[in-house]
């Protein structure tokens, strides 16, 4: 199934009609892994879409979060960042150049989800674990 076509059915699939904005904001994302900010996608597409308005890319991206279509990245910063893969992973943040890699790690979400069986939270129902990594890369010198 090609790139295009996926976007419009996880659009049918959330209930969200496929307009021009929802199409072009999604692809953008879908294309980009380093987890963007609303303003990052939003310089992306100004170019070939310049009536769009940042206001409607922050109001887009919180349709898609409220439909389950991406996720909200949390960071050190007051920046938002986005995520469009929303199955189960968690996230390295890279000090110096603020990257954030997806990590992915079956072992680690049945040790977590083992531990919170175990050890529950009072009032609290579990609807998601997400591990935050925050470290740097280290160089290894030869010898």
């Amino acid at each position: 199934m090609n790139k295009k076509v996926k976007i419009r059915k996880t659009l049918a699939n959330a209930g969200l009609k496929a307009t021009v904005q929802r199409l072009v904001i999604l692809e953008t994302l879908t294309d980009n892994f380093s987890h963007p900010t609303a303003e990052s996608i939003f310089k992306k597409i100004k170019k070939d879409y310049p009536s769009i308005s940042l206001s409607t890319v922050y109001n887009t991206l919180e349709v898609f979060r409220k439909h389950g279509i991406v996720r909200i990245v949390n960071t050190d910063s007051v920046t938002v960042r986005y995520d469009s893969v929303t199955d189960t992973h968690h996230h390295i943040f890279f000090e110096g150049n603020n990257k954030i890699e997806d990590y992915y790690n079956p072992e680690l979400d049945k040790l977590l989800q083992k531990f919170f069986l175990k050890n529950k939270i009072p009032n609290i129902e579990i609807n998601e674990l997400q591990v935050q990594i925050k470290g740097k890369h280290i160089r290894i010198q030869a010898n």
